[in-house]
This record gives structure tokens, C-alpha cells and sequence, in this order.
């Protein structure tokens, strides 16, 4: 398992496997590709199964937005989400970030036991926050 970041090359297969889980328009996923940010993939014998997509916040320079997270399911339970999360964080810690948040409807839980918090909910789903360095 290697986790890269998400180059040109991979951008389909990981559009496809977010779209695979998660129904939604290509579009919308590729817009969110292609911000600035930090994107990661996790390979296993090339084959891409997990990714992460996070933009930098265009509202705040310290933070990172996670706005997709998808491992293949068969790979689920195996760490994968946990070893992307936690290469976003010492990622974003080089870049001098010092928070990442996203919005979930269903993976509240798996952000809290890896140190997010709750920051507000609505009928959507829940805002997650966490804050990675303290400077």
C-alpha cells in the first residue's frame, strides 16, 4: 500500500471510485480535484483504492477542507481512511496549516475517533473540525 499524490494520471480512477460510493456528478467531483490543495491516493499494485481530496480554504489560509474521502470497499476496516487522514494532517502540518475541517452525513463517527469535533450540524449532515497544529 503507497499512498501518492494524486497526479493527472490517476484523476479518472479516483473521480470513478468516489463516484462508485458516493453517486454524484463527475463535474462536481473534478472541480474539487483540481483546486489547490493537498490529494492523495493509496495503490495497491497500481490499482487506486482509496483517496483523499482536500482544497486549501478559500475563506482562511491556516485550513484544509476535506470535501471527498473514499476507500474501495473491500478495503474497508483495513486502516486505509486512517493512514490517508493521517498523511493529510503531516502533509498540511509542512505547509504551515493549522486546521482541517469537513462536512460528513455519515462518517461522523469514524472522523471522532481520530480526534475531530463536532463544530455544527444541520439537517445535512455534521461540520468536523480538527485542529493539527497549534501555532
Amino acid at each position: 500500500m503507497k499512498i501518492t499524490k494524486l497526479t493527472n494520471k490517476d484523476f479518472d480512477k479516483a473521480a470513478k471510485l468516489y463516484q462508485e460510493h458516493y453517486p454524484c456528478a463527475l463535474a462536481f467531483i473534478t472541480k474539487y480535484m483540481k483546486l489547490e490543495g493537498i490529494h492523495l491516493v493509496v495503490k495497491e499494485k497500481d490499482k487506486i483504492i482509496g483517496m483523499i481530496v482536500a482544497p486549501y480554504s478559500n475563506m482562511n489560509p491556516n485550513l484544509v477542507e476535506i470535501s471527498f474521502l473514499a476507500v474501495d470497499k473491500e478495503q474497508r476496516g483495513k486502516g486505509t481512511g486512517t493512514k490517508l487522514l493521517k498523511e493529510l494532517e503531516q502533509r498540511a502540518k509542512k505547509q504551515n496549516k493549522r486546521s482541517i475541517i469537513t462536512y460528513s452525513r455519515s462518517a461522523i463517527e469514524f472522523y471522532q475517533k481520530r480526534g475531530f469535533k463536532k463544530a455544527g450540524s444541520d439537517s445535512g449532515g455534521t461540520l468536523l473540525f480538527k485542529r493539527i497544529s497549534q501555532e
